[in-house]
């Protein structure tokens, strides 16, 4: 069973950023095993899991689906850092977020996202920002820990 909270903050420090725009999902995948490679071979120390900010999405007749997603890895200091990475050194801070831990198959994660948006629903909630989606724990596919936050405006 999956329990809602509300009003929880999710608290980023200092990160590295890719911005992904208009892409199929193939295309995010490879970019998230470039930022991987990115991070190795520059020896940069991680300090959390891959979080993803995704925005929208839309259908393309000749590419299908195209989404809109910023890859986040929370890292120690980079003294420099060239396109198509940015570092945020000042972090984010979300307040008022609703949020919700999935544990389990990672085909199943969409339940995670429905849950959610059907809660925002019911509870006549407006959304203030895009999804943050924290990989918590990825070893294993069908059993999987991942944070979903949705920022909503305060009511």
């Amino acid at each position: 069973m999956l329990e809602i909270k509300t009003d929880k903050i999710l608290k980023l420090n200092g990160y590295l950023m890719r911005e992904l725009r208009n892409l199929p999902q193939i295309e995010v995948d490879k970019a998230t095993y470039m930022m991987e490679s990115f991070i190795k071979t520059n020896k940069i120390i991680i300090l959390g899991p891959l979080i993803t900010v995704t925005y929208d999405s839309h259908i393309d007749e000749k590419e299908g689906l195209l989404v809109n997603i910023d890859l986040i890895m929370q890292v120690k200091s980079i003294p420099s850092i060239s396109e198509p990475y940015q570092y945020i050194p000042s972090g984010l801070k979300l307040s008022n977020c609703i949020y919700v831990r999935f544990e389990g198959n990672i085909q199943e994660l969409s339940y995670g996202y429905t849950k959610l948006n059907l809660y925002i629903w019911e509870n006549k909630l407006i959304k203030a920002g895009p999804i943050y989606t924290v990989y918590a724990n990825m070893e294993n596919p069908e059993n999987v820990t991942v944070d979903i936050f949705i920022p909503v405006e305060e009511t």
